[in-house]
């Protein structure tokens, strides 16, 4: 799924490792007590409509978390992933990436853990 591409780019992108390790999930995070981490949640699936056929091309919606206990190293992390997958085409593992289209962001504080988060949304155009 798009999702395992996303992660592939993610976990082979030094800005990222840097602040995450291998600290970078998909769904859920399987670790409670981390300071710095990342989750990608896949959203939807839409396909393109063809007439004669199944489609060729899907466009996903999925949102990436990142989480850090300093806020500047999360805004930092934040930004590194956007520049790794904004406007990305290529393959990552057997997928083909079309192209990744970032569409906003927010940030977040929780109160009860005492860290930061910034959640992006993209658009990934991925061929079947």
């Amino acid at each position: 799924m798009v999702d395992n591409a996303i992660y592939i780019i993610l976990s082979k992108t030094s800005g990222v490792t840097t602040y995450t390790g291998a600290h970078i999930y998909t769904g859920v995070a399987s670790e409670n007590n981390l300071t710095c981490y990342v989750v990608i949640h896949l959203i939807d699936i839409v396909p393109e409509l063809t007439k004669d056929g199944v489609s060729r091309m899907d466009e996903a919606r999925v949102q990436i978390d990142c989480y850090h206990a300093v806020k500047l190293n999360c805004d930092n992390l934040a930004a590194a992933i956007r520049t790794a997958l904004d406007r990305y085409r290529g393959t990552a593992g057997s997928y083909t990436v079309d192209k990744i289209i970032f569409q906003d962001a927010r940030n977040d504080f929780d109160e009860e853990r005492k860290i930061y988060k910034v959640s992006q949304d993209y658009i990934i155009r991925q061929k079947r």
